[in-house]
């Protein structure tokens, strides 16, 4: 398996976003949905909207088969809305 890691320029980080926001709006909510609330691509790829639950998202993690709940911040909220 190969090394990652984050993305620490914010500069970057704003291009992606742009990016995304312009070519692709389920790339740009997954993107998103990752960055706010740090889970895997594996754990975001089946979310379902009624996984939203008003202001948590409930998952079950697919790594470790723990069920999380991870409360939606502010900037999240907007873009799922």
């Amino acid at each position: 398996m190969r090394y990652v890691e984050p993305i620490r320029e914010t500069d970057w980080l704003e291009e992606f976003l742009n990016y995304f926001k312009k070519n692709n709006m389920r790339d740009y909510v997954m993107f998103m949905v990752g960055i706010h609330t740090g889970l895997r691509i594996s754990d975001i790829l089946p979310l379902k909207k009624r996984d939203v639950l008003g202001t948590h998202i409930m998952i079950f993690e697919k790594k470790t088969g723990n069920q999380k709940r991870i409360i939606i911040p502010r900037p999240l909220r907007k873009v799922l809305d």
